[in-house]
């Protein structure tokens, strides 16, 4: 008895051994296998550049890299795109759902796999951990501009690991074994990353100019700012995204791309801080290239938090909170030359010379009625949508306040490549009694000109909208 007791304590501490050998083994040929890549870049950059960091990482590091933004990178490069920086369809996982179960599968093979699958993983987290914090690395030019270089080589991998997380979850259910972990990463994991989201807090302050100068005044409440956001100022995406803006924050010039970034926003522009910012007064001169309108120029100050809330297929963005007042009976133009801006809140890409497109499936108008009324309007448009012989038809839907009043099928020759008129009549029970009217356009149908072999253009398209108005509805009609 007292031999097999010996014989079993010494087995015990040999398998031990063979174990935190074998842990030990894997974990160098982990670490071995993460950094050979670094290493290789950095000797490639010392035999070209005579610099371990190259001349291209040196000139991306002027424009500053930022670790405290590493959490709000992730969510604004893998999640959400729209809430910060004003980019529909830029999240990773929008544009490839199955991230989110790789992003599991992740998790899986850093703690259960093995020395080559765990270094590809280090290698994977590490690259993300580098690039991420970028300042110039932004959704706006990861799809626009190719940024996606720097992670698709990193794609099949995640591919890979989700597959695994998936075979190992069945094999542990053909064997009723070990199933709570590969089970509550395959669930819990893209439950988590749904429900987290960025929100925007935003307060309205006043925004005046100097006699005769186009610099815009703002007084700040010396604490914390994310951003500002401006209505009344508008301009196409290289005019607002690359401008020649300048901005001084008490007396102090900032620079562009370090330490700040101008983004178009469909409702206007939005002025991001790499960094937040404290002061108390900042004055703001945009490029010229920009469109003003006078009297209609206002601001909010806004921060941004982390939140859990609602998944995100079911949650709806909130709108911007800056509405214009609007005199029944004028003509909306919504191309560069008009002043649409003022009107669209969500759903919008940036004004073209002929009008304005709705992107993915739905977009919104806000307006505030000038003068109160109490009877019936009529809503006209002047819009087309996005046709072609093999894709001849879209289907547009209009809510005023939430109440459906159209139903339109909108096709190829019947005047839907063109833009042609249509009125609807809104019955007074519609008009809410603080005047402010929101239209959403719902296109279930909308497709981008890539998928239709049109151009290159990966935008998810609805309608083009070019004019709209209000008008009083004839008194002597009636309205059903």
């Amino acid at each position: 008895m007292r031999d097999s007791i010996v014989v079993s304590y010494w087995t015990i501490r040999r398998d031990t051994r063979e174990n935190v050998a074998r842990g030990g083994y894997y974990l160098l040929v982990t670490i071995a296998g993460s950094i050979i890549g670094p290493l290789l870049l950095l000797c490639f950059n010392i035999f070209v550049f005579g610099s371990p960091f190259g001349g291209y990482l040196q000139a991306a590091s002027a424009n500053g890299f930022f670790p405290a933004d590493l959490a709000e990178k992730f969510v604004s490069i893998w999640l959400d795109g729209f809430t910060l920086y004003g980019e529909s369809n830029a999240g990773l996982t929008e544009r490839f759902p199955y991230l989110f179960l790789s992003l599991a599968g992740l998790v899986w093979v850093l703690v259960r796999g093995d020395g080559p699958l765990r270094s590809a993983a280090f290698a994977i987290v590490s690259s993300y951990i580098i690039y991420l914090p970028y300042g110039d690395l932004l959704p706006n030019g990861l799809w626009r501009y190719k940024g996606i270089h720097y992670f698709k080589w990193t794609f099949p991998f995640l591919a890979l690991f989700g597959v695994l997380l998936l075979k190992q979850a069945y094999s542990s259910w053909r064997e009723r074994n070990k199933m709570v972990m590969p089970l509550s990463l395959i669930v819990g994991i893209p439950l988590l990353l749904l429900s987290l989201h960025l929100v925007v807090d935003a307060t309205p302050v006043s925004a005046s100019s100097a006699t005769n100068s186009a610099v815009i005044l703002i007084t700040l409440p010396n604490k914390e700012l994310d951003l500002i956001d401006f209505k009344g100022l508008s301009g196409g995406f290289l005019d607002v995204y690359f401008g020649s803006h300048r901005l001084l924050l008490d007396g102090r010039e900032l620079k562009r791309v370090r330490d700040y970034r101008l983004l178009p926003m469909s409702w206007g522009v939005r002025l991001l801080f790499i960094r937040p910012v404290v002061g108390h007064s900042l004055e703001f001169l945009p490029d010229q290239k920009l469109t003003r309108y006078p009297g209609a120029l206002s601001a909010q100050l806004g921060s941004y938090r982390f939140c859990l809330g609602a998944l995100k297929p079911f949650r709806q963005p909130a709108q911007h909170e800056i509405v214009a007042d609007y005199v029944v009976g004028e003509v909306i133009d919504f191309s560069q030359r008009g002043v649409g801006t003022l009107y669209a809140t969500r759903g919008w890409s940036v004004p073209e010379a002929w009008g304005r497109w709705s992107v993915n499936r739905g977009a919104t108008i806000q307006m505030r009625l000038a003068d109160l009324r109490s009877h019936a309007l009529d809503l006209e448009l002047v819009m087309g949508a996005l046709v072609s012989g093999s894709h001849p038809c879209q289907q547009v839907v209009i809510l005023v306040n939430e109440k459906e009043v159209a139903r339109e099928r909108l096709c190829m020759g019947k005047g839907a490549e063109q833009a042609i008129s249509y009125k609807f009549t809104l019955a007074r029970e519609l008009m809410r009694a603080d005047g402010i009217i929101e239209i959403r356009f719902l296109t279930p149908d909308s497709i981008s000109p890539k998928m239709l072999g049109l151009n290159s253009d990966d935008r998810v398209l609805g309608i083009g909208l070019r004019t709209l108005r209000l008008v009083p509805h004839p008194i002597s009609s009636t309205v059903f």
